[in-house]
């Protein structure tokens, strides 16, 4: 199940259970769109307007991923007969 954050960036996987603490891939995209947009290249902006951009990003990058996860999932009912 995907969650508004989009799950966790870092799950832990056991034979009993998936462990969710820590960083959400939401958080995960917003920190790599941050340092893409305003890392080495020297660009400066006001720290509030870097994180609102950074999460429209994410947010953008999380709904293009839920229609791929939908489109593979389609792909493999029709590959196994459903």
């Amino acid at each position: 199940m995907i969650n508004s954050d989009g799950d966790p960036a870092f799950p832990i996987f056991t034979s009993e259970k998936v462990f969710v603490e820590g960083m959400s891939i939401r958080d995960y995209f917003a920190a790599a769109a941050m340092s893409f947009k305003y890392g080495p290249s020297g660009l400066t902006a006001r720290p509030k307007d870097i994180a609102r951009w950074s999460y429209e990003l994410a947010d953008a990058m999380l709904e293009e991923r839920s229609k791929s996860l939908v489109d593979l999932s389609q792909q493999e009912g029709e590959i196994n007969g459903r």
